[in-house]
């Protein structure tokens, strides 16, 4: 491909760059595939490549392929920024973005001093959900926690999603007896059989929130598991492979308003 003016509608936004740009070092990217028509694209009526995508992230990834810098500002989101350079196939980018993630500048990161208490953070597909309670008795850096995970890929009569679910835990742990005598009440059977308590405990680096979740006995999933809290105490994000740089996000969901928060 030569050298030439690429126009790109990016949401509606219209942007002028170059192909050499685009191909970021020559390695294989979105763009290079839909200059060369090895994917399939549409074009505005002024002959722009349309790209249903936030034209306002795209402006901060375009920026990184000039320049090589990222300048992220104007409110915007890391990991969603992060998951626009997956879309575009910047893997370079996204590892950038990841390192930023999990080891941001001092400067324009929020002071987190840990995770809300006032409801349950969830995965997408609402199958589980983690609460944080109250601190540890012997040490003020340890807090308690409860994991819940959703009863719909059982065989039990009773289906609860896990936000549901973590909500009546929340409130049974005003009520040490039910855990106590599991065995004796059927409700509380149920919720033992779903629901683990750990600990996690809490440290500042950085200007972040770094979480360590500790449940005995737990699982893979649950063991030892580092966390990263963002977006203004909003969301969870679990390092599945920090190697790869990939995540799971749990969105918190306060229980008052039985919906989205993620001031």
């Amino acid at each position: 491909m030569t050298d030439t003016i690429v126009r790109l509608n990016v949401g509606g936004r219209i942007f002028e760059t170059t192909v050499t740009t685009l191909r970021f070092d020559g390695v294989d990217n979105f763009f290079t595939a839909l200059l060369s028509d090895r994917t399939p694209s549409l074009k505005d009526t002024s002959g722009a490549y349309f790209i249903d995508r936030d034209p306002d992230y795209f402006t901060v990834i375009l920026r990184f392929l000039r320049t090589r810098k990222l300048d992220v500002s104007n409110g915007l989101q890391l990991t969603a920024l992060y998951d626009e350079a997956l879309f575009y196939s910047l893997d370079a980018v996204a590892e950038v973005i990841m390192r930023r993630i999990t080891n941001p500048d001092q400067s324009g990161v929020g002071e987190l001093v840990g995770p809300r208490l006032d409801g349950a953070y969830v995965n997408g597909e609402n199958t589980k959900a983690i609460v944080f309670t109250c601190c540890g008795e012997n040490d003020e850096t340890e807090k308690r926690i409860i994991i819940v995970e959703d009863s719909s890929k059982d065989a039990d009569p009773v289906k609860v999603d896990a936000f549901s679910q973590a909500k009546v835990a929340r409130a049974a742990t005003s009520l040490p007896s039910l855990w106590d005598e599991y065995n004796k009440v059927d409700y509380a059977a149920f919720f033992y059989k779903y629901i683990k308590r750990g600990k996690f405990l809490i440290r500042q680096e950085g200007g972040n929130t770094f979480l360590s979740l500790i449940v005995p006995g737990g699982e893979q999933l649950t063991q030892n598991k580092m966390a990263i809290l963002a977006c203004g105490a909003g969301e969870l994000l679990f390092f599945a492979s920090a190697a790869e740089g990939s995540f799971a996000r749990f969105k918190f969901r306060s229980f008052s308003e039985n919906g989205s928060d993620n001031s």
